[in-house]
């Protein structure tokens, strides 16, 4: 019987990558055999300078190209943000698998976040180690999402090397904080080794999972691209069943963007899409700061508005109405001890900061867990963009259940009549309809653009105001739980990923 070798290089993570393609294609193909062949690249060898110092390209996947072209090995598998747009000739995408989480997630010790939320972190400088230009450039929006860090200068310092070697040195205090990929964290696990060494690692840190808004990941982070010989048709053919066309398609797009960008390892910039959505935080080549998320949902009416309706309680912008009908009251519930908890919106914090929280704090989206920063709570992670799926694939994840008890009982603070399947829901606020007065109505009646929060928001405005239902008007929703419930009761709308994509494209 013939081997199928899968080049593959040496790194804990690179060798647990490819050892999961391997028991896949071993459970469905038990006729064949597989072995991985470790290949050290460039980028492998010279790990104590930042790659945009190095000259040339490729630096991860050259020998591995050599290697694939010259029958060394049949298959490769390779990290889909280290892979060029331009690839030799002769060698062919055989499979995408389905993408992990694409997250950056911080880690640090439980000494200095203990420190960072009783404002006891008495250094002048926070120090994140990292040598990713795209990770440097949005290191300032730590300071809205982590506790603490408001009066402190954020810094970074140049970190490479392989997963375990770089949080061995958050572990031995050379960083306050260093910034990784959380794909690579789920995936080390899938070797025995790398369990053990992520279960030793992991004792006295803490983390914090970043949101695609602000740290939008590198194009393809999340990805494994499994690679073949053009002329190959076995191999093709074989790991066809790999292919995931959803993922395929998305970081197809993002490399395109990158490379539209003038994509090289010097480029600060994230790009990530999700269906229709494209998010991109960072900074182009001229130093130019962007952050931005576009969906073409909002593209097929786009004509300019007076003014458009936003279902928030605040004021977002001056030609924007907010809602005025329904009133967000705090409710207090009995303390109690919390596990784990999730803030589901920032009208709960109220009833949030009386229980006893002993577990993992995540927030539904970045306003949310910016209130909870700035309540002096850790929000170990926030759903923005992912929906509640994401922690149920966490709660499945090896890795994550290794770094924290993501299976502990869960609390939703949220409205009593909300539901959840992730736990318990506390509630912890109330709506109260409140009177219009006639120029807000007029307002109201005005607008032909909406975004709406709740289909409980919608419903109530529909009762104040029959037109809601007219042709001409566009209904809009996030891409979470609302959407689903609209679409549940068959209202006509438009899901996307932020509210601020309607006030870049509606108005002035």
């Amino acid at each position: 019987m013939k081997t199928l070798k899968i080049g593959t290089r040496g790194s804990l993570l690179a060798r647990s990558q490819a050892n999961y393609i391997k028991n896949i294609l071993e459970s469905t193909y038990p006729e064949k055999k597989f072995e991985l062949e470790i290949i050290k690249t460039q980028g492998d060898i010279i790990q104590d300078r930042p790659l945009q110092e190095l000259e040339g390209k490729d630096f991860f996947t050259k020998e591995l190209d050599y290697a694939l072209l010259t029958n060394q090995v049949q298959l490769v598998v390779h990290s889909g943000k280290d892979l060029g747009s331009e690839r030799p000739k002769g060698i062919l995408t055989a499979a995408v698998p389905k993408r992990a989480l694409p997250n950056d997630i911080l880690f640090i010790r439980k000494s200095t976040q203990s420190r960072l939320i009783d404002g006891s972190f008495d250094k002048e400088t926070f120090t994140i180690g990292t040598s990713s230009p795209r990770r440097i450039a949005q290191i300032p929006y730590l300071k809205d999402l982590l506790p603490g860090l408001n009066n402190v200068e954020l810094k970074h310092e140049n970190l490479r090397g392989n997963i375990d070697t770089r949080i061995k040195k958050l572990v031995d205090n050379k960083y306050d904080a260093i910034i990784l990929a959380s794909a690579g964290i789920e995936r080390v696990s899938y070797l025995k080794e790398g369990e053990e060494v992520l279960k030793n690692l992991m004792k006295d840190l803490s983390f914090s999972i970043l949101p695609i808004k602000t740290h939008t990941p590198a194009a393809a982070q999340g990805a494994l691209i499994i690679e073949t010989l053009e002329k190959n048709t076995e191999c093709l053919k074989m790991i066809s069943v790999l292919d995931h066309e959803k993922t395929k398609s998305e970081i197809y797009q993002e490399k395109k963007i990158f490379h539209e960008n003038g994509g090289t390892c010097y480029l600060p910039l994230g790009i990530y899409v999700k269906g229709s959505t494209i998010y991109q935080s960072g900074e182009n080549l001229a130093g130019v700061k962007i952050n931005s998320v576009s969906s073409p949902n909002c593209v097929t009416k786009k004509e300019k508005q007076k003014q458009i309706f936003i279902g928030l309680t605040k004021k977002v912008h001056p030609q924007v109405l907010n809602d005025q009908l329904i009133e967000k009251i705090p409710v207090s519930s009995e303390q109690q001890i919390s596990k784990n908890s999730f803030l589901a919106t920032q009208h709960s914090i109220e009833n949030f900061k009386k229980m006893n929280h002993t577990g993992l704090i995540f927030s539904s989206g970045v306003n949310s867990m910016k209130v909870l920063a700035q309540n002096s709570f850790w929000c170990h992670g926030s759903l923005d963009s992912l929906g509640e799926q994401a922690l149920n694939q966490m709660r499945e994840s090896k890795s994550f259940n290794l770094m924290a008890n993501f299976n502990a009982p869960w609390k939703i603070y949220t409205h009593p009549k909300s539901k959840s399947n992730l736990g318990d829901i506390i509630p912890s606020y109330d709506r109260r309809i409140c009177s219009l007065d006639e120029e807000y109505e007029q307002m109201i009646k005005a607008c032909k653009v909406f975004y709406w929060t709740s289909i409980y928001q919608y419903q109530k405005y529909s009762e104040h105001f029959e037109f809601l239902s007219q042709d001409g008007i566009v209904h809009f929703t996030g891409v979470g739980k609302t959407h689903e419930e609209f679409e549940q009761a068959n209202i006509v709308h438009s899901p996307i990923p932020s509210y601020d994509v309607l006030i870049d494209t509606y108005l002035d």
